[in-house]
C-alpha cells in the first residue's frame, strides 16, 4: 500500500474541481472520485475528504458523515462557482 494520502472527492459527476486536483496533486497524492460518501473503513487517517458543495450528490446524513469527521480531515469546497 502506498504511503501517499488519498484525496477522496465527493461530487455527483466529474467536475473541474476534480480534474484540477488530479492535475495538481498527482505527484503527491492519489485523487479518487466518489458519487457518495466513502465508507469509513475505506479511508486512512492520512487521507483527505473533499465535498464539492456545488456538485454534491445529496446532503450527507449524520450516521455516514460522523465516522469520517472523527477519522480524517474534511474540506468543504465550492468547486464550480
Amino acid at each position: 500500500m502506498s504511503s501517499a494520502p488519498t484525496v477522496h472527492v465527493v461530487a455527483s459527476a466529474r467536475t473541474s474541481l476534480l480534474a484540477g486536483l488530479e492535475e495538481r496533486l498527482s505527484r503527491h497524492a492519489r485523487v479518487q472520485h466518489h458519487v457518495g460518501l466513502p465508507a469509513a473503513k475505506a479511508v486512512r487517517s492520512s487521507d483527505i475528504l473533499v465535498i464539492d458543495l456545488d456538485d454534491a450528490p445529496e446532503s450527507p446524513d449524520a450516521p455516514n458523515l460522523l465516522p469520517l469527521l472523527t477519522r480524517l480531515e474534511v474540506w468543504l469546497v465550492a468547486g464550480e462557482r
